[in-house]
């Protein structure tokens, strides 16, 4: 693979790239189209990582970057682990010569539940935000500055000499012309170096940091071989395929588009290449499995996993906050004493009429004039909805009439004057309707008239006047006599 963070102790000399690369123009689905089009379902992936998980427990030791990937993928780590680390820095006093030793060891110590503020005593955010050999590393320094920090957000103080603004513009500023990023500024691109300085840019939303993801993303297009994969340092490799794809499910991008794939398949189906038997990733193809390559390859399958399931990215360990579920009301239920008014199904009210009235509607067109007195009590009308009634007697009582009366109740009409009428039944009908005319006509002249309510009040009025008018007179005469009497 090429010169990167994981590689800690190789030397590694100055190569210029002498190929001609041709940039490509991308364009990016939306995150909800990548995890449909992702190329692997959910299980299936979940099955290749429970593969080389298996493997790493197995037949490897731990690591800082196994229990990263671990933590990210649920996967128990080992409860003394971050004791060991503990024990490890106090025995350098808090001191290492790599400034990525403090930002591997930032991203165990979040994985495994620490407080990288304050391990044995030791802040290692301030050591590496205050941290005078950032550079000596190459990229690498800066990179990883940016991914540490941004891990758990932490505060950088004004007067660091490193903040979030001066490593970001460092890596802007030392892009090459194509697009890439290499190790050292004035070397060739390298495709680690790019899709690690992808990674670490992911959070930022200025415009020039996304201008300048875009054209490294097509300098990585452009440099994928048509086997899927891709080389560093003139090496087709597993690591180099794993860090493209964890460049790009950290940056929402699916690994199997149209972008990044070619003849031989995509950069995920080209990785899934160097998984042998017993689950772990070899360096190269048909080669046995090795550590380095298992454990980014843990890293990158956990990534896509997460581009799958909408989750955060792969270095970001801030505190996952669960939106609380808006409790349910309870239903309150309806008081007895409360009354409810009936449905249609329930009652019906209708205006009541009286016999005369519905037997000359029997026979004739027309009602005669409504009988405002209703004298004639509760009688029913016809309902040929057959449903409870209310029976309105006057504009203001109410009787309920339940259905099992109504058929006692309708038998005032015979049923053979419902027969269709002869010359002889229509005599009668007309007999019977002029009966019932007059009937009602003096029915009209025994009710006692009421008087209006001002022809009631005269007479108290009249009374009351004449109070008045005697209590005056008494009182002009008694002043004319008094005034007599003065004289």
């Amino acid at each position: 693979m090429g010169p990167s963070f994981f590689q800690s102790d190789t030397k590694h000399k100055k190569k210029q790239n002498d190929e001609a690369t041709t940039s490509v123009s991308v364009t990016w689905e939306t995150p909800q189209t990548l995890i449909q089009t992702a190329y692997t379902s959910p299980g299936e992936t979940t099955t290749l990582l429970d593969r080389v998980v298996q493997w790493i427990q197995t037949s490897d030791t731990m690591s800082d970057w196994k229990v990263v990937g671990f933590k990210q993928a649920r996967v128990d780590i080992p409860s003394d682990y971050l004791q060991q680390l503990t024990e490890t820095i106090q025995a350098k006093n808090g001191e290492f010569r790599k400034v990525t030793d403090y930002e591997r060891m930032v991203l165990a110590i979040l994985a495994c539940g620490g407080d990288p503020r304050n391990v044995a005593g030791y802040d290692l955010i301030e050591k590496i935000y205050n941290n005078e050999r950032m550079t000596n590393q190459g990229a690498n320094g800066v990179i990883f500055a940016l991914v540490a920090l941004d891990a758990y957000q932490y505060e950088i103080p004004d007067d660091a000499q490193w903040n979030r603004k001066k490593l970001t513009q460092w890596l802007l500023d030392n892009q090459n012309e194509d697009g890439s990023w290499s190790l050292a500024p004035g070397w060739g691109g390298d495709v680690d170096i790019t899709a690690m300085t992808l990674t670490a840019l992911a959070p930022y939303t200025n415009d020039g940091v996304i201008q300048a993801r875009e054209r490294g993303f097509s300098w990585l297009s452009s440099q994928q071989t048509e086997s899927g994969g891709f080389q560093s340092w003139g090496v087709e490799t597993s690591e180099s395929a794993s860090q493209v794809i964890i460049a790009l499910a950290s940056n929402g991008k699916s690994s199997s588009s149209p972008a990044f794939t070619k003849a031989g398949g995509d950069v995920l189906q080209n990785l899934l290449q160097y998984q042998n038997d017993d689950g772990g990733f070899a360096h190269l193809l048909n080669e046995t499995s090795n550590s380095m390559a298992s454990e980014q390859a843990l890293l990158a399958l956990v990534a896509h996993q997460n581009v799958i399931d909408g989750k955060r990215r792969i270095y970001d360990f801030t505190p996952e906050i669960e939106e609380p579920e808006e409790p349910e009301e309870p239903e309150v239920p309806e008081s007895p004493s409360q009354p409810t008014e009936p449905t249609s199904s329930q009652t019906q009210t209708v205006v009541v009429q009286s016999p005369q009235t519905v037997l000359y509607q029997i026979y004739h067109a027309e009602a005669p004039p409504q009988n405002t007195s209703n004298q004639w009590g509760g009688r029913q009308a016809i309902n040929p909805g057959n449903k409870p009634i209310t029976v309105q007697n006057s504009p203001v009582i109410k009787t309920e009439v339940p259905i099992s009366q109504q058929s006692d109740r309708q038998e005032t009409v015979p049923s053979e004057l419902l027969t269709e009428p002869t010359q002889q039944s229509s005599d009668i009908s007309n007999t019977l309707a002029d009966s019932a005319v007059q009937e009602q006509i003096e029915a009209e002249k025994n009710v006692r008239p009421q008087l209006p309510q001002w022809e009631e009040m005269q007479i108290p009025l009249l009374f009351f006047l004449c109070g008045i008018l005697a209590v005056l007179m008494g009182g002009s005469y008694y002043v004319y006599d008094k005034r007599r009497k003065w004289q």
